[in-house]
């Protein structure tokens, strides 16, 4: 029986199989995250579980300290985990990634550490974090720059002759040579801004003089050397049930020895070398300073020590014969509920304090019947837990709306392809002619569902490369520079800002951006807001996380660009943030961080074991009420905007994702003009636009539809989501009209709406239910001011006015068509009522459409295949005007000498120049013809040979190819230049044919570069382009087709040359 209990104990509180070794790396041990309600749940789990499999009657089965366990709360400290060696006074360092920094850091902390344990002659392995301390303010320096201080301090000592000969030489590899260079640059610089930029300092006389780094130490790994037998028999007078008197590792110790062998062993050295500030939580609800606690000179309990009745293996032992009658003295007669209580009320009030009162980053809960549980499988022991304010969104840095300026690829297998990072960016409050942004920071992606990111990214057009199509960029596009909606002020070099721009390194370049009007908006939850030199902010948020997409295809909607938080309130949070650290570090001077709570009559946040299960039970039955529901209604969508009218009063709209803006040249925004509503029609730019003109007249938006909506609103019949309604009413079956299921009664809903309606049709309710009101002058529909409104809506006085007609529809269902007979002919004019010329156009316009149809019928009627291609060609004839470019129509219809009328100051690409020889007008022609192929087709380069091009472009036909050309490409620098390549007097071919003189591309570092056929392929931006350019031009030269092949230079421009060829002066 006694083996089997052992077994248990074993599998109870499994540790390491290895030992630490001194002068190795070892791999730290790691915490969970937690979180108020599940904390003390989390620590008793395991310790319960475990006494219910004890037999009754077994000594200890039911104490305080298995139901109750006792755990240490320490300060969360924001710094550099750092694992020190001493070795006969030679103190080595390395980081929680197995990194020597003893070059850097033990010069600057060996002499201290030395100080700190020279009580007693051992050799140890101390677990700590180092934080840098800026003794002149006498406030710990923000977190980033430990290695800029080190330097700092270790240049001064190295002035002063006070480096120790036992901190020279360590690990003086090339390694350590790295980190120095790392810190003597960007370290150096961004240490500068947090100690001097946001805030006036006065200069100290010697730099490193009045700052240096401080090694908290939370944990004691490792204990040699000749005194280890008097340090370890402190422990074993304490805690007699396990064999201390051999010293090396002593990982397997419980969390009660090892603290007992830290208090013993160190003596601090004022913010130099100290131990962690912490309280221990008793199995009785206590709260104890740990310095008091593990002190062997604490008051003893009951005759025994206080960690002693707390701890299990104690416990277990039988250390405490007489348990029974002592824990019926501890209780006091409370519950069990009683002291779980009083032991979360001792969290939440060290929480207000530590966390909320001193602005710490948060606490560590440590379970003290633990062992030490070397590297990453430590977090599966779920031994020690962390709570940061952030965790709950109650931190300072909550809740913040940022804009998607960016996104970078994802570069692990499993979202290989995707956009899995986002660059977001704030308002620039000081931009006044439009909003322009700041950038902010980055953020992952990877805490997103991947349905849920699929889905985000194809809202904006995105699509992943796939084995059968290519990537398709959607809204998103590619730059070289930083595009014209960042703006140009930048806070990264000073806190007044400058006009220079956001200057980002290789890793901060985005891979594509997006435009904000075309972006969604993140709100984010991030531990602090920090200083920053890489975001052109100023300032950034530290470890970010997505708590909510505020986009239209989300539930909830989404948020314009310009409504995301402003710079000066970030600049704000950091300031107040900052100050109020400060002045709470300049307050604890001389005392610990952490004090005995105090009573608070503030709710208390930290939940019992029991309260946490009724929690979870309760929620998981609200999750099964609503999975139950036949129909979850979508919330209405939130627009914060006033409300001038109630004319739309009544009715529920639902407006589709999608393009909405109104062209000129359509009869739509004639009829607009007409009728007086075109100034606001016009300033539509997007989806929310619609909604708010519905909302400010009384109506009501949701984000989808169902059975309760009364209209819906699309942009163009191109739009994706227009485009999936059609396709569920053409495929609508009597079936699906009858199913109770959810897709039958949105379908069912849809056809008895009669199909989709364009967005500008409420538009021109509201204007014509107005216009007439105020023509009848009826001052009992008016507010008192007679100016306003009319105080009753459409549905009470013109509920006609809601009843569309073919015209207004976007898509139209079966059912509508039949009622809309009843009273239009088939071409929308109405059978009884007046109709308008604008009406008669759309009549045309409709002859028109449905005679194009019976053609393209007509032709399907012949052999299958050959007819539709007849008719396409056709089509395309039908449509493509034939209009050739002005150069071509010089060469064809201008002889040589007259070709100089279309020169001028701007046309440098135009060879024909008017001179003055004699006194007598003669054309010049001054170079060869330029013709110019841009780099925007991918791997299809076009016609080899200049005829067939020449003949392509004579024809007047605009040629296909230019359909090839991707919506990123379209959108990007090539592209854009080609307008005023045009302008200059080039010929633009799409084809790479042996007679282009230009190849218009990205390359890395000149604007114009002559090609040659050494020439490396790395020259180019995109070397998979660049590299069948370069066999394309090889092939001219080799098969030498032409007589001035090789006479002629072909030349390699980028957009920027363009450019600065037109500004250039005569």
């Amino acid at each position: 029986m006694k083996e089997v209990q052992d077994i248990n104990r074993q599998n109870y509180l499994p540790g390491s199989t290895e030992g630490a070794s001194l002068g190795n790396t070892i791999a730290p041990m790691l915490a969970n995250r937690t979180s108020f309600a599940s904390i003390l749940g989390d620590i008793s789990a395991r310790h319960r579980e475990f006494g219910s499999t004890l037999p009754e009657g077994t000594l200890g089965s039911s104490s305080m300290a298995l139901k109750f366990p006792t755990f240490v709360a320490e300060v969360k400290l924001d710094g550099e985990r750092i694992m020190a060696h001493v070795k006969r006074g030679v103190v080595t360092m390395h980081t929680r990634n197995a990194t020597w920094y003893s070059h850097l850091y033990s010069p600057v902390i060996g002499p201290a550490l030395r100080r700190a344990i020279a009580y007693y002659d051992v050799d140890v392995i101390l677990d700590g974090e180092v934080i840098a301390w800026d003794n002149y303010r006498k406030e710990i320096i923000p977190f980033g720059v430990n290695r800029s201080v080190a330097k700092l301090r270790r240049q001064y000592l190295q002035r002063r002759g006070g480096i120790n000969r036992l901190d020279r030489n360590l690990h003086e590899d090339e390694e350590d040579v790295n980190i120095m260079s790392i810190a003597s640059s960007s370290a150096f610089s961004q240490f500068n801004r947090a100690t001097v930029k946001l805030e006036e300092k006065e200069d100290v006389d010697e730099p490193g003089s009045d700052c240096w780094l401080t090694f908290v130490v939370f944990d004691i790994l490792y204990v040699g050397g000749p005194g280890a037998a008097d340090l370890l028999s402190i422990a074993h007078s304490i805690h007699p049930g396990d064999s201390l008197h051999r010293g090396g590792s002593i990982i397997h110790l419980s969390g009660y020895q090892r603290k007992i062998l830290l208090h013993n062993l160190i003596v601090p050295q004022e913010n130099e070398v100290e131990i962690v500030d912490s309280v221990v939580i008793r199995s009785d609800g206590q709260c104890v300073h740990a310095e008091e606690y593990f002190s062997p000179s604490i008051p003893k309990e009951h005759g025994y020590h206080p960690s002693v009745l707390d701890s299990v293996g104690c416990i277990l032992e039988g250390t405490v014969p007489n348990l029974n009658d002592i824990e019926t003295q501890r209780t006091e007669r409370r519950s069990d509920e009683q002291i779980e209580l009083k032991r979360a009320r001792s969290l939440e009030q060290l929480y207000e304090e530590v966390v909320e009162a001193k602005c710490r980053e948060g606490i560590v809960f440590k379970d003290l019947a633990a062992p030490y549980v070397l590297g990453e499988v430590s977090r599966g022991y779920s031994y020690w837990w962390k709570l940061k304010d952030d965790y709950e969104k109650k931190g300072h840095a909550s809740d913040i709306d940022t804009v998607v300026l960016g996104a970078y690829y994802a570069t692990g297998m499993a979202r290989s392809g995707l956009l899995n990072q986002f660059l977001v960016g704030c308002v620039d409050c000081e931009s006044s002619d439009e909003v322009k942004f700041m950038t902010l920071c980055r953020i992952s992606g990877g805490g997103t569902a991947r349905k849920n990111l699929d889905k985000l990214l194809a809202s904006t057009g995105f699509r992943a490369i796939t084995s059968t199509e290519g990537v398709q960029y959607g809204k998103w596009f590619k730059s070289e520079e930083p595009p014209d909606f960042i703006s140009k002020k930048s806070f990264q070099r000073s806190m007044s800002g400058d006009e220079n721009g956001w200057k980002y390194g290789l890793k901060n370049k985005p891979d594509l951006y997006i435009s904000p009007e075309d972006s969604f908006v993140l709100t984010i939850n991030a531990g602090e807001v920090v200083s920053s030199d890489e975001m052109s902010a100023g300032v950034s948020l530290r470890f970010p996380r997505i708590a909510r997409i505020r986009a239209d295809c989300f539930e909830g909607g989404g948020k314009p660009a310009s409504e995301v938080e402003s710079v000066s309130s970030l600049h704000q949070m950091y300031f107040e943030r900052h100050s109020q650290s400060r002045e709470m570090s300049q307050l604890s001077q001389g005392s610990s961080v952490m004090s005995i709570p105090r009573e608070s009559s503030q709710e208390c946040r930290f939940l019992t074991p029991h309260q946490y299960s009724r929690k979870k039970r309760n929620a998981k039955k609200n999750a099964q009420g609503k999975r139950s529901q036949v129909e979850v209604r979508a919330s209405a969508i939130p627009t914060g905007v006033t409300v001038e009218s109630v004319a739309l009063k009544g009715y529920t709209f639902t407006v589709l994702e999608g393009t909405y803006h109104l062209e000129d040249d359509c009869i739509d925004a004639e009829e607009a003009f007409e009728q007086g509503w075109l100034k606001e029609a016009t300033s539509v730019r997007c989806r929310r636009d619609v909604i708010n003109f519905i909302c400010k007249h009384g109506g009501k938006c949701e984000l989808t539809g169902h059975k309760e909506t009364d209209f819906i609103l699309g942009g163009k019949l191109e739009d994706a989501r227009v485009a999936n309604h059609c396709r569920a009413m053409d495929a609508v079956s009597i079936d699906d009209m009858n199913s109770t299921n959810k897709r039958g009664h949105h379908l069912r809903k849809i056809v008895e709406m009669g199909g989709i309606l364009k967005w500008s049709w409420p538009f021109a309710v509201v204007h014509r239910f107005q216009k007439e009101h105020f023509a009848l002058n009826d001052v009992s529909d008016f507010d008192s001011d007679h100016n306003s409104s009319p105080k009753r809506s459409i549905r009470d006085k013109r509920p006609d006015l809601m009843r569309p007609r073919r015209f207004d529809f976007l898509v139209t269902s079966k059912v509508s068509e039949e009622l809309l007979r009843e009273t239009e002919d088939a071409y929308g004019l109405h059978l009884w009522e007046e109709s308008s010329a604008i009406d008669f156009k759309r009549a045309m316009d409709e002859v028109h459409r449905q005679k194009r149809k019976e053609e393209q019928e007509s032709f399907k009627l012949g052999p299958k295949g050959q007819k539709k291609r007849n008719y396409n060609q056709f089509h395309e004839r039908s449509l493509i005007p034939r209009i050739a470019p002005w150069q071509y129509r010089a060469f064809t219809s201008l002889d040589a000498h007259e070709r100089w009328v279309f020169s001028g100051k701007k046309q440098k690409m135009w060879p024909y120049k008017l001179c003055e020889e004699d006194n007598k007008n003669k054309t010049n022609t001054t170079s060869h013809c330029f013709v110019v192929y841009p780099d925007i087709f991918g791997c299809d380069l076009g016609f080899e040979h200049e005829d067939k091009a020449t003949i392509e472009a004579n024809s007047g036909m605009r040629s296909k190819r230019w359909n090839l050309v991707s919506q990123s490409d379209e959108l990007g620098m090539i592209s854009s230049t080609l307008p005023l390549t045009r302008v200059m007097g080039a010929q633009v071919t799409p084809h790479l044919h042996d007679g282009v003189t230009h190849v218009l591309c990205n390359l890395r570092e000149r604007d114009k570069l002559d090609w040659r056929p050494s020439i490396s392929i790395k020259a180019f931006s995109n070397t998979d382009s660049g590299m069948l350019i370069h066999k394309r031009l090889l092939s001219f030269q080799e098969n030498n087709t032409r007589d001035d092949i090789e006479k002629r230079t072909i030349i390699l421009v980028t957009p920027r040359w363009i450019k600065t060829k037109w500004d250039e002066e005569e």
